[in-house]
């Protein structure tokens, strides 16, 4: 059995921190890199990579070069990081509540809780 939100993955936190980036950083410099197309390349890929960084590290440097001879470098914290996507962590605890409840009242045994890849999700296995 296995309950999950086919719509909580790795892009979502992906989009939400380019967007607290691209925030930042017109805060700082006055100007608006989002239509910046290279740009906006290079800073998804770098959130993507900060992303994964800031799972194990408490903080990541997010460096890319802009057009104009200007570069952007921001430090982004995990504490940052978990405030942008705080109701989408507690969203994941609802479909676990869920099957855990299921599984209760059938009578099941969790066995193993674990999350695929790309997806917020959890299997419950049945000990015979």
């Amino acid at each position: 059995m296995s309950v999950s939100d086919q719509h909580c993955g790795g892009s979502t936190y992906d989009d939400r921190l380019l967007a607290h980036v691209l925030h930042r950083s017109y805060r700082l410099t006055g100007r608006n890199i989002a239509h910046n197309l290279s740009a906006l390349g290079l800073l998804s890929q770098s959130a993507e990579l900060t992303k994964r960084a800031l799972s194990t590290d408490l903080s990541a440097s997010i460096t890319v070069d802009l057009t104009d001879n200007a570069a952007l470098s921001l430090v982004v914290t995990r504490q940052e990081f978990e405030a942008l996507n705080l109701d989408l962590f507690e969203q994941t605890l609802a479909p676990i509540d869920s099957a855990l409840a299921r599984a209760n009242s059938l009578g099941l045994n969790i066995d193993q809780v674990r999350p695929p890849l790309q997806q917020c999700a959890i299997s419950l296995l049945t000990i015979s």
